[in-house]
């Protein structure tokens, strides 16, 4: 619960930072928590500066949710260890749902 409350407050400031013209993105890293992070990402969805997921290690589901909700990837290595069953990132890649200009450096 703790971290939960501490995620929201890194929001409420970069979206202060935003309201104050200061308008740089959030970093922010998941793991085995994608249902908590998209449901308190989406309650402050129409306010946020852009997001970007670095190191993503999430399924090709969790993948095109983040992409839907306009959010950047940052993509490692890790792409190739990734399990048959949750989807191949490289697999979006390959279908061409993966736009470039949502690719994080």
């Amino acid at each position: 619960e703790i971290q939960r409350e501490v995620f929201i407050k890194q929001i409420q400031i970069a979206i202060d930072l935003k309201r104050q013209g200061i308008n740089r993105p959030l970093f922010l890293h998941e793991r085995d928590a994608h249902e908590d992070f998209v449901k308190i990402l989406d309650e402050h969805k129409d306010c946020l500066p852009n997001i970007v997921v670095h190191c993503f290690t999430g399924s090709q589901q969790e993948a095109l949710k983040y992409l839907d909700m306009g959010f950047y990837l940052g993509i490692t290595g890790y792409i190739s260890k990734m399990k048959p069953e949750n989807g191949s990132l490289m697999q979006l890649f390959q279908e061409k749902k993966f736009p470039l200009d949502r690719l994080s450096k």
